[in-house]
């Protein structure tokens, strides 16, 4: 069997456009819908495609942007959203970062046959989910022919197009991977200039703008949602915040944001879910538990 990649990447746009509502599908409930780049004017305006919109509440779901490191080199990477329309298949693949996006990417490239190295600077990989299901994950990909080299840090990139070499420290020693493509995924994190939303003045967190337990931001009538909240970055918590923040910006901070029963999914090869505590954060919270694991199989 060959794999044919420029199938491949047909089908990932033509999933991708399923994905998106049409503007009909708004339209017809009332909603007017511009297709184009926006940039705030003021604080209440948005201009899009010339024509300058007011909002009494303004809701920010703007997503985000693959976090790209200061290491000499970079210019050699791809990024998590070049990986997918590569146009060319990588024989091999370095990703740097252990999190849910070098997991789901070196699961699937690894099944179409490239050799995979995955670097994290963290000692163990899913740190959000219970030690037996990422250890079962990292035993899935290594059988697969995953290598993994965690509790490494990136120092540099060298080499050429089609020829990249990642050079890490591991342990105190310095170890050098070379692979057709080095991908930087080591997290995404919202771009305030991209909507020129810096220029208002709006507090940022670590990941995201800064928000309330309403989602509101520092100017009180702006919310933010998903990716632009830099809370949990999964599709699961942006619609739950999506339909959180609407409902507070037109009804005046009525409800507060609860993760607690909010899914979270990793689409790793086999997928991975949770609801709720792990075993180990309800130890922390001194909540007696009983552990029971069943075999779906």
């Amino acid at each position: 069997m060959t794999l044919d990649w420029d199938a491949v990447v047909r089908r990932q746009r033509e999933i991708v456009r399923e994905l998106q509502p049409p503007p009909a599908a708004f339209e017809r409930s009332g909603a007017r819908v511009y297709l184009a780049d926006a940039r705030f004017v003021d604080a209440h305006t948005v201009q899009a495609n010339g024509a300058r919109v007011q909002g009494e509440k303004i809701v920010i779901a703007a997503g985000s942007e693959p976090v790209v490191p200061p290491v000499p080199g970079r210019d050699l990477a791809i990024t998590s959203d070049d990986v997918l329309f590569l146009p060319a298949f990588p024989e091999s693949l370095v990703l740097v970062g252990a999190g849910v996006i070098g997991l789901e990417v070196a699961g699937a490239f690894a099944d179409l046959g490239s050799r995979v190295t995955v670097i994290g600077r963290d000692p163990e990989i899913l740190p959000a989910f219970d030690r037996d299901v990422a250890a079962y994950i990292r035993t899935i990909l290594e059988g697969r022919g995953v290598t993994f080299h965690l509790g490494a840090a990136l120092e540099r990139l060298s080499g050429t197009t089609g020829a990249v070499t990642a050079h890490v420290t591991q342990d105190g020693r310095e170890l050098a991977v070379t692979a057709a493509q080095v991908c930087l995924a080591i997290g995404r994190r919202y771009n305030p200039k991209r909507l020129g939303t810096d220029a208002l003045g709006l507090v940022m967190g670590r990941l995201g703008l800064r928000v309330s337990e309403h989602l509101g931001t520092s100017l009180p009538h702006i919310y933010a949602a998903g990716d632009a909240a830099g809370n949990r970055q999964l599709t699961p918590t942006a619609a739950y915040e999506g339909k959180l923040a609407a409902l507070n910006a037109l009804r005046g901070d009525v409800a507060r944001a609860d993760y607690s029963v909010v899914p979270q999914t990793i689409f790793t090869t086999p997928e991975v879910g949770r609801v709720g505590l792990t075993h180990a954060e309800a130890l922390a919270r001194g909540v007696k538990c009983h552990v029971a694991t069943h075999d779906m199989r």
